[in-house]
């Protein structure tokens, strides 16, 4: 499993791991995961190149998972990576939807970006978790 597809309401990014870095694995800014990723929401279609450390992504998987763990306790996650190309946010909202933000961005610092918010139920947090970790773990273990 090369791609990740997240499905965020309108939001949809396809996320494709083409390469590995590896200096030494698991360290973090040792380890990076050179992926393209595609957006779509429905104005709007485009596609970056992004560099992630798997830790991130595990990370990722792993605060989506308490958050949804904590239900109905409201909590929050905030994903803002080393590279922040792709940027996410989620929120559990009072009446137990997942509200979340998201950043696309083709630059570091400058250029464009495509932002906006999206809401899904929190009942779709476990199969987001399942896929970013075995996507994480098929990038990985194909290196």
């Amino acid at each position: 499993m090369n791609e990740l597809d997240l499905s965020l309401g309108d939001l949809k990014l396809n996320i494709r791991s083409i390469e590995r870095f590896v200096e030494e694995a698991g360290m973090p800014y040792r380890d990076w995961l050179k992926c393209d990723v595609r957006v779509s929401v429905p104005s709007f279609s485009g596609s970056v190149e992004w560099d992630v450390m798997p830790g991130e992504l595990r990370t990722l998987a792993d605060q989506l998972q308490r958050l949804y763990d904590a239900f109905p306790t409201r909590g929050s996650v905030a994903f803002q990576p080393t590279e922040p190309k792709v940027t996410l946010s989620f929120e559990i909202t009072r009446t137990g939807a997942v509200a979340g933000r998201y950043e696309i961005r083709n630059e570091f610092v400058a250029g464009d970006v495509l932002a906006g918010a999206f809401q899904i139920e929190q009942s779709v947090l476990p199969r987001l978790v399942n896929d970013i970790r075995a996507f994480v773990d098929a990038a990985v273990s194909a290196a």
